[in-house]
């Protein structure tokens, strides 16, 4: 509803202002109407092999000379088969056919896929069967002379590389230098200068002699990078760099970054480190005792179920794990469904799929280098009801840090639990995709600046709605802070960010909640860099820093005359619920502590960036400001400027583009805890569901009195302020 007391201007605006609604949800809803229409349509069980397709069994007690057809050894040739190699050889014989692997049961190996209509399963009492890219240590280790504690294993030649090690079924951590936990400073050395390949530290001595070692440094705030160490001499560091000067402000070196060495068996000196020397095939580990064979074992396997051309493959009840790399992989391929898998400690993803539709659903994806799933190239992809576990935690080792990466377009991410995630919860491109009643608790844990949903550069169409977002951080150690050109003190956490040319992008209905002790510059919703014709409505935000943000500048490097793309405008934000659980306002890196903070940095066009109607801006501390206004850098003629506002009713007041927004239902002390007054009631479930409440009495962000119990819709949330 309305303001009541709308004046002649107020109605003008409000005519001006649905026409751009209607502009906005037509444009949104046609370019985001096939993933929501799809994914009812024709499910991938029904299209692959029925129950009634030809049976082949796999079992550690088969004999890979016998048949296969039978489930137990039954005399003659008739028996289950023994291994994933004889699989492999069969592979042309099972079309149409399904390959069930004994319950309890490990295979070690990679299975190989490329025949249409196969179904992969699983048969008997019991554990999932495991199909396992790892190897045993099963020869003795040898010490390594003139090192203590330090043992060696020669590896086979046909394993290119080792990324995951595992002693007594515990993932083991690769050797670095300096030691010491990645989320704090001590675990990094910092560089002084830099150019393009030496890194001069005068805190560094020739004595760590780590000339062919390789050196992860943290260049910027999302990223790390690998580069191979030619020599260190005195306090200088030789690297291998052929990468290009970025074009993108702010994607080269910061000043004073942090950086560690890892890949030379001079960074073993704690137990359970390890190294892989490519170049010799051995294996060495630093351990307080010497390691009993078969007691470690390491991936061997780059990828332990490889698909290639071909259609019609389900994969379920299975579990994988020690990949090199991919623990599924999935290459030009049509209707392949994964479900009700296990696929943990891979090197990279947990699934990846590049030009390839699928299905993959109810499975648990855990403790993966890189990200739980990745898709690249067009394809749809309908990825739901996964629960994703401990995703890119560890820095230099892997690329990626997602829990779900959706790059073709068309595609759907819907009832996904992510929990522990080293950067983006959900990274989507392509445009058309459908997020929806998504949970992403707990993450930026390595990197910072992503969203727990982040919408990829230039994309249109989508909607994102009914997510659950919670307890996003933002690691900084070891950005550095000695270039203000380059670098923030204070490192960024979004929930839902829209990045560069993000248009006709429906983002509803989502429920944001950061946590109260954590540093960062916090925006519940960003919108960066020339984003259109979006809507963002009805998001409940419990906002540490900034309920909802957008900054609107060109952040690339052009040539004398190349035009910017066009400004940020058009958008709308409705009846957005924002509720400051901190009492401080400041500047924070031009990202004021307030319920909307708006950006603009060289159109100097900030009023054109959309309109803001009916949205609660509760700051319901006395004294807080509820707006900030920044231009900055501007072209010629306008002046930089910020502009602070204390209550929702001073906005309205003074900003054509502003419409209706209210204050916060109650105010108390600066100095009050906000959890002692303020509730959030969220809903993660698909039927309504009733909250009973203390005998204190109770307001809605709209004032209305609340008492007894309140029941919240599905997939949403409802904040209630105690009255003091």
């Amino acid at each position: 509803m309305l303001c009541k007391q709308l004046n002649d201007k107020c109605q003008m605006r409000v005519i001006v202002s649905t026409t751009l609604m209607i502009t906005v949800l037509i444009a949104g809803v046609a370019n985001a109407q096939t993933p929501a229409s799809l994914s009812a349509s024709d499910p991938l069980e029904n299209q692959v092999p029925n129950a009634d397709a030809t049976r082949f069994y796999v079992s550690n007690a088969g004999d890979d000379a016998w048949d296969g057809m039978a489930a137990e050894y039954s005399g003659g040739t008739s028996g289950p088969w023994k291994t994933l190699d004889k699989v492999n050889q069969q592979m042309s014989q099972l079309e149409d056919a399904s390959v069930l692997f004994r319950r309890g049961d490990r295979f070690e190996g990679s299975l190989e896929v490329n025949q249409n209509k196969i179904s992969f399963g699983a048969y008997g009492e019991g554990e999932r069967p495991v199909l396992s890219g790892a190897q045993d240590v099963s020869g003795d280790w040898s010490p390594v002379a003139g090192r203590t504690n330090v043992y060696k294993y020669q590896i086979p030649s046909d394993v290119t590389d080792v990324t995951m090690v595992l002693r007594e079924n515990t993932s083991l951590p690769l050797g670095r230098t300096p030691n010491g936990d990645l989320s704090t400073e001590a675990a990094f050395y910092t560089f002084n200068s830099r150019i393009q390949t030496s890194i001069y530290d005068p805190e560094l001595t020739a004595a760590e002699e780590l000339a062919g070692s390789e050196i992860v440094l943290r260049k910027n705030g999302w990223d790390y990078s690998n580069y191979k160490v030619t020599s260190v001499e005195g306090t200088t560091v030789n690297i291998i760099n052929n990468e290009k000067v970025p074009k993108k402000k702010g994607d080269g070196f910061r000043k004073a970054a942090g950086y560690f060495f890892q890949k030379h068996l001079n960074t073993l000196d704690v137990d359970g480190e390890w190294f892989f020397d490519a170049s010799t095939h051995v294996l060495y580990l630093y351990a307080d005792s010497k390691p009993l064979p078969k007691s470690v074992q390491y991936s061997a396997k780059p990828t332990v179920v490889n698909i290639v051309n071909a259609e019609m493959v389900a994969l379920k009840g299975l579990k994988i794990e020690m990949a090199g790399s991919m623990g599924i992989r999935g290459d030009s391929c049509q209707d392949i469904e994964v479900s009700d898998c296990e696929i943990a400690l891979c090197g990279q993803d947990g699934i990846s799929l590049e030009k390839s539709t699928a299905q993959i659903e109810s499975n648990n994806i855990s403790n993966c280098l890189g990200s739980g799933i990745s898709t690249r190239g067009q394809g749809r992809v309908v990825v739901t009801k996964n629960n994703l576990l401990n995703i890119g935690l560890f820095a230099g080792r892997a690329s990626g840090r997602y829990g779900i990466h959706l790059m073709g377009g068309n595609s759907e991410a819907s009832y996904n639990k992510m929990t522990n995630i080293g950067y983006i919860g959900i990274r989507h491109s392509g445009g058309n995709n459908l997020l929806r009643r998504n949970i992403v608790d707990t993450y930026n844990l390595v990197v910072y600046d992503g969203g727990a949903i982040y919408t990829n550069h230039d994309q249109k169409g989508t909607i994102i709605e009914e997510n659950i977002i919670m307890n996003g951080a933002a690691n900084k150690v070891g950005t550095g802070t000695g270039d203000p050109t380059l670098s923030v003190s204070v490192p960024l956490c979004t929930g839902i960010q829209c990045d560069l040319l993000t248009a006709n992008v429906i983002v509803r209905y989502n429920t944001i909640s950061f946590p109260k002790n954590t540093e960062g510059r916090f925006s519940g919703i960003h919108l960066n860099f020339n984003s259109v014709d979006n809507l963002i409505l009805g998001n409940t935000i419990l906002a540490k820093g900034t309920g909802i943000s957008t900054n609107d500048r060109d952040p690339y490097e052009r040539a004398s005359g190349e035009p910017s793309p066009p400004s940020m405008s058009r958008n709308r934000f409705e009846e957005n619920v924002i509720v400051r659980t901190s009492a401080a306002t400041n500047r924070n890196q031009n990202m004021g502590t307030t319920a909307f903070s708006l950006k603009d940095s060289e159109q100097c066009d900030l009023e054109n960036q959309g309109i803001f109607l009916n949205n609660v801006c509760a700051a319901p501390f006395i004294g807080s400001k509820v707006v900030t206004e920044w231009q900055y850098d501007c072209n010629a003629g306008c002046t930089p400027y910020e502009r602070w506002f204390s209550t929702a009713a001073e906005w309205n007041d003074a900003r054509e583009y502003a419409i209706g927004n209210l204050d916060a239902p109650i105010m108390i002390d600066a100095s009050s805890a906000p959890e002692d007054f303020i509730q959030l009631l969220c809903n993660d479930s698909d039927n309504p569901k009733t909250f009973s409440l203390s005998a204190e009495a109770y307001v809605d962000p709209w004032g209305k009195p609340v008492s007894g119990s309140i029941t919240v819709a599905p997939w949403r949330s409802v904040v209630l302020f105690k009255k003091q």
